[in-house]
C-alpha cells in the first residue's frame, strides 16, 4: 500500500498490471537513508543530554564509546569490511533485538515483530555491526545473557620468536 513517504511508489502504481515495480531512484533513497540516520542521531544525543550520567557509569560509557567507534569506522570506506574479514567474522542476525537497543531503544526497532522498520534504509552503524569483538562485547553488556548469531573466529597468537643462541 503505497504511502505519502515512498511517491515513488505511487508513481508505480499506474503503470500497468503484471508490470514490476522498480526500486525508487537512488536520490530517494540516499533522502531517506539521511532522514533516518537523524532520527537515529536525534535520539542518541537526547540520551547523553537528559541522561550525562552515561558518560559516568563504566558500561554505558563503554557502549556509547563503542557507537562513536562504530560511527567514525563507517565514515571510512572500506575500512569496516577489511575489520570483518581480518577478525573471522560469521554468523547472522537472529532477531535478538539486543544490538537495537544497545544504551536506548531504536526508534526503528519494533519489539512485536522483532524486525527492523527501516531494514533496507537503515544507517550505515546497523548495517555493519559488528564490526570487531568488541562490538560483541558491547552488546554482551546489554543482552542479559541471550546469544547472538554473530561470532568471530578466534585469534591466536602467532608464535613467539626464538633467540638466535649462536650469536651467544
Amino acid at each position: 500500500m503505497p504511502t505519502s513517504e515512498q511517491p515513488w511508489l505511487q508513481q508505480q502504481a499506474h503503470a500497468l498490471p503484471g508490470t514490476p515495480i522498480h526500486a525508487p531512484p537512488a536520490p530517494a533513497r540516499a533522502l531517506r537513508r539521511t532522514r533516518n540516520a537523524a532520527r537515529y542521531a536525534r535520539v542518541f544525543v537526547g540520551v547523553v543530554v537528559r541522561d550525562p550520567g552515561v558518560l559516568w557509569r563504566r558500561t554505558d560509557r563503554t557502549i556509547l564509546w563503542g557507537k562513536v567507534r562504530r560511527a567514525i569506522i563507517g565514515c571510512i570506506p572500506g575500512l569496516a569490511v577489511r575489520l570483518k574479514r581480518k577478525h573471522g567474522l560469521s554468523g547472522g542476525c537472529i532477531s535478538c533485538g539486543t544490538s537495537c537497543n544497545l544504551l536506548f531503544k531504536c526508534p526503528h526497532w519494533d519489539d512485536q515483530s522483532r524486525l527492523c522498520s527501516i531494514y533496507a534504509d537503515r544507517p550505515v552503524t546497523c548495517r555493519q555491526f559488528p564490526i570487531t569483538p568488541a562490538d560483541l562485547k558491547d552488546r554482551d553488556l546489554a543482552s542479559g545473557g541471550r546469544p547472538c548469531g554473530y561470532s568471530f573466529a578466534v585469534q591466536t597468537s602467532p608464535p613467539a620468536r626464538v633467540a638466535n643462541s649462536d650469536n651467544a
